[in-house]
């Protein structure tokens, strides 16, 4: 092997006379040969502590060493220096070793489904030892055994039905949704054919009307409060606190208004939280909102 041991790591660094795309079972990724046919002037080369690395595994029967399209100009514009390579053991995809930035400098990279599985943080080992390397892929670059595919397998066959329930679980929602954007209009229009049809909603009806009346109540006090037209009262001792709008004013029992003494003697009978529609809504003991008068 070509000495290496005094060059720095950089994605950029090349020798001649030493490229693994001189290599048999070395090939570019698709999209990489795409690059270089749009680039014929420049000579493609393997970054050179990635050639040390991979030329000790271009031996072992199977392997196959795909160069992905991740690539650096050289300063003087002659070579384009690939500096990641996929691994695979005849269509297995064993892992990738690359040259990447890590801790203020750049190392080689090697990652797989077996280091990041065992390393505590990251997913990535990384090194500027040539020889630590090499041990790495020794240690995890290996075909999958019979438990490591049936694992695989049920990991794929649990993503793919949990992906096609979710979106043709969607998809039907979605469909149906269209088919019945119009049936609460058709059946408000159709009530009486709708419940010779099915006569148990009958029972039903007149809780739902109640519950809309209930609604509408709700949403007209609502409207008129956010608006500031109702009125905002608390009760102060023997004083009435009084705010509409941005006005406050301050009443007694003999200066309040009749309309706003009629409307809180009723919500003083009721629960607080509820509402009486047209009159308004008891918060407390001690506050009130009074509906704004029809007028």
């Amino acid at each position: 092997m070509s000495d290496i041991s005094n060059i720095r790591i950089y994605p950029s660094t090349y020798k001649d006379g030493f490229n693994l795309f001189s290599q048999p079972g070395v090939f570019p990724s698709k999209s990489l040969t795409q690059t270089m046919e749009k680039n014929p002037d420049r000579k493609l080369y393997s970054q050179v502590h990635l050639t040390a690395v991979l030329s000790k595994f271009l031996n072992k029967p199977g392997w196959k060493f795909v160069a992905r399209d991740e690539l650096t100009r050289t300063g003087d514009g002659v070579a384009l220096v690939c500096h990641a390579f996929q691994l695979q053991y005849d269509n297995e995809v064993l892992g990738k070793v690359s040259i990447d930035y890590k801790g203020r400098e750049y190392k080689i990279a090697i990652s797989n489904h077996r280091i990041s599985a065992a390393r505590e943080r990251g997913d990535t080992y990384h090194t500027t030892n040539v020889d630590k390397a090499v041990l790495a892929i020794r240690k995890y670059f290996y075909p999958k055994g019979r438990e490591e595919r049936m694992k695989s397998a049920c990991d794929a066959a649990t993503r793919v039905i949990s992906s096609e329930t979710y979106e043709k679980s969607r998809a039907k929602s979605s469909a149906w949704h269209d088919v019945n954007k119009h049936a609460e209009e058709f059946v408000s229009l159709n009530m009486d054919l709708y419940i010779t049809q099915f006569p148990k909603v009958a029972d039903k009806l007149e809780v739902a009307k109640k519950a809309s009346l209930d609604m509408q109540t709700v949403e007209d006090i609502k409207n008129s409060y956010d608006k500031g037209s109702a009125l905002l009262v608390v009760r102060d001792g023997n004083e009435y606190i009084v705010r509409q709008g941005n006005e406050v004013q301050i009443y007694d029992d003999s200066t309040l208004p009749y309309e706003v003494r009629a409307k809180l003697g009723m919500l003083k009978l009721v629960a607080n939280g509820q509402m009486i529609s047209d009159v308004g809504c008891k918060v407390d003991t001690e506050v009130f909102v009074i509906a704004p008068s029809k007028e």
